[in-house]
């Protein structure tokens, strides 16, 4: 009695709990489907205005999507190559006009100063140099140590990538057919909430990836106008690097302008190392200024839910918070202009 009367969520919860388990394994298909749904505007622009058959409006979807991507590959990587090679040809030379004299004076002026201390505060100085010490080495070995395995996931990611690839295309292909089924499932009511929070969340998905875009350029070009003041040469690669670095987990521009800072610093160039440090704050002020009104913007919530989802969210579950936190606030805000979960009540 009790199975017939919630055996429609046990279903539920049964299909839930194996997608939850399938998903890690299927992200190229996942993503082919969501790619295929925000793609499925432009088929339909094809079916619509050229009385196009679908598989012709796939087709010529697919190929431009193909093309965008192509190019955008081909000019970061010849960007890229062009860069390093310049790049490359200079290292020898910093290597050998490296200048070891600040060094040797911090040395000298340590070596003055540690005569009259007491050998304890001395001796614990010298422990937290040698902890710091033994920190860099194991840094620098953990990166080496994800180099490797990155690039040892590179057969991977191109079987995956293909994958994607082919995964988008049936979908785009099959969209239409994949509506009606799980439709068919849905009484009218339930229907029309559905198609609410789906179009809701792609508006939102779209949105999230307007805004990452328009907070990279803006890093892009004030990491570009930054280094070109100070006089760094190879602005282009190196003002991308911090951008791809900002958009690493755990990471951020911090990662990479404040080692180069100290480096520049300790090296005697206290002009390009301080020009540095100006400019990773103001990337960061700048950042934080915007990131909650452009984020508000896109998708579709109010600056200062933007604010808070995102400050929590950070605190909560770190980066990934910077994500979940404004998805949390959409899928809620969504659910309840769809009146499933209602708070029209008073206290």
């Amino acid at each position: 009695m009790w199975f017939q009367k919630n055996k429609k969520w046990i279903f539920l919860i049964i299909v839930g709990a194996l997608l939850a388990w399938f998903l890690p394994y299927s992200m190229p298909l996942v993503l082919g489907l969501f790619t295929a749904l925000l793609l499925d505007g432009a088929v339909k622009f094809f079916e619509d205005r050229f009385s196009w058959k679908r598989v012709y409006a796939v087709t010529m979807t697919f190929c431009m999507f193909l093309a965008a991507i192509g190019l955008l590959f081909y000019f970061v990587i010849v960007m890229l190559i062009d860069q390093i090679v310049l790049f490359s040809k200079r290292v020898p030379e910093w290597v050998r006009n490296f200048n070891v004299e600040p060094i040797k004076e911090y040395l000298f002026q340590w070596q003055k100063l540690s005569d009259n201390l007491p050998p304890e505060v001395v001796n614990s100085i010298e422990s937290s140099i040698d902890s710091s010490k033994q920190a860099l080495i194991q840094f620098a070995s953990n990166v080496a140590e994800l180099t490797l395995n990155l690039l040892a996931t590179v057969p991977t990611f191109m079987i995956e990538l293909i994958i994607y690839f082919i995964a988008l295309f049936l979908f785009s292909l099959e969209l239409p057919s994949l509506k009606r089924k799980a439709t068919s499932f849905l009484t009218d009511k339930t229907k029309a909430k559905v198609e609410l929070i789906m179009r809701q969340l792609g508006r939102a998905g779209i949105g999230f990836l307007k805004a990452q875009f328009l907070l990279s350029f803006i890093t892009y070009m004030i990491s570009f106008i930054g280094l070109s003041i100070i006089g760094v040469k190879y602005v282009a690669i190196i003002s991308l690097i911090i951008v791809i670095v900002d958009l690493l987990p755990i990471l951020g521009t911090g990662s990479a302008l404040v080692p180069w800072a100290v480096f520049m610093i300790i090296n005697g160039d206290s002009k390009t190392g301080i020009g540095l440090i100006i400019l990773f704050v103001v990337i960061t002020v700048v950042r934080r200024v915007i990131e909650p009104k452009v984020l508000s913007q896109n998708l579709g919530i109010s600056p200062l839910a933007s604010l808070i989802s995102i400050y929590l969210g950070f605190k909560m579950l770190g980066v990934i918070g910077l994500i979940a936190g404004p998805a949390l606030v959409i899928v809620i805000e969504t659910i309840i202009r769809a009146n499933i979960l209602k708070l029209n009540f008073k206290i």
